[in-house]
């Protein structure tokens, strides 16, 4: 059902085979069996069906209903995800083997350094090239609804207000003195991450944090922003990111004053409903 592009095959599918790798409140993902992968890293082999059910994570099930893409919220500017919808689940075994999750960082597959999409006019499904190796959007889109797992991810940005924290695996661009990521022109972090809540294994972590090992979960798209919701639970190892201090000033009135009245001309920004600039099928095109 997945292809290489932004968008999967949608109509009517009897007896897609899968292994469940997890389970959220509305459905499960289901992930192809290593024996069954196709060996092209530009196509997923995992995929969600928009249903619950009773069978436990590591069942072999197939699965039949409609497939189709959809846009998570409703959200016109969100990338669409392929779900299979109204399905009929099939138990074929339990405690299975989980299908291998793929290596994001060092030893495994290495997210573009620097491009999120540099041929695409505007929406990336609906023009440019699928080029999983250069391009970070396509890259975290060829593993849509897998298994993956983060080689020794590092904490960028603190947890926002929705559990959500930003990551990149060891080794991704220019950091900051205190563990950020440096944005220019050129390079705004196809490696960035954000580690979800949707499996209840959220993390609280500051900028500058670690992680005692690897990260693995599934990866799933929401809110302008690809995520990773972990299947275990991560343990923070904090980077002790210590509040900033200064010397007081002088008071005001011991200041020379200026005559002229000061009006403020920072510019106002807006930010995507998690906090973190979203990367989305309208706003992809980014300065390469």
């Amino acid at each position: 059902m997945q292809r290489a592009s932004h968008t999967g095959a949608t109509g009517s599918v009897a007896g897609l085979p899968g292994v469940i790798t997890a389970k959220t409140s509305t459905g499960f993902f289901m992930q192809d069996t290593d024996d069954c992968v196709d060996g092209d890293v530009a196509t997923s082999e995992g995929i969600f069906v928009n249903g619950r059910t009773s069978n436990a994570v590591g069942t072999s099930v197939t699965v039949s209903g409609t497939v189709a893409e959809v846009r998570p919220g409703g959200v016109s500017d969100n990338l669409s995800t392929t779900q299979v919808n109204s399905p009929s689940v099939k138990k074929v075994a339990a405690r299975q083997s989980l299908p291998s999750a793929s290596q994001v960082g060092s030893g495994g597959r290495v997210p573009p350094a620097s491009v999120i999409e540099d041929d695409a006019t505007g929406n990336v499904e609906t023009s440019g090239s699928f080029d999983p190796a250069t391009d970070g959007i396509d890259f975290w889109e060829s593993m849509e609804g897998m298994r993956a797992t983060l080689v020794a991810p590092q904490v960028v940005g603190p947890t926002n207000q929705y559990g959500e924290t930003p990551v990149v695996p060891n080794g991704s661009g220019l950091r900051t003195p205190r563990g950020g990521i440096v944005v220019s022109a050129t390079d705004f972090n196809p490696e960035r991450v954000i580690l979800g809540t949707e499996l209840g294994t959220g993390v609280n972590a500051d900028t500058g944090d670690t992680f005692t090992g690897d990260v693995t979960g599934v990866l799933d798209y929401d809110f302008a922003n690809f995520m990773l919701q972990p299947t275990s639970q991560p343990t923070v190892q904090s980077g002790g990111l210590a509040a900033e201090s200064t010397t007081a000033q002088a008071p005001a009135s011991s200041r020379r004053r200026r005559s002229t009245s000061r009006t403020s001309t920072r510019p106002t920004r807006s930010r995507s409903s998690t906090g973190w600039p979203g990367r989305s099928s309208a706003t992809c095109a980014r300065p390469t």
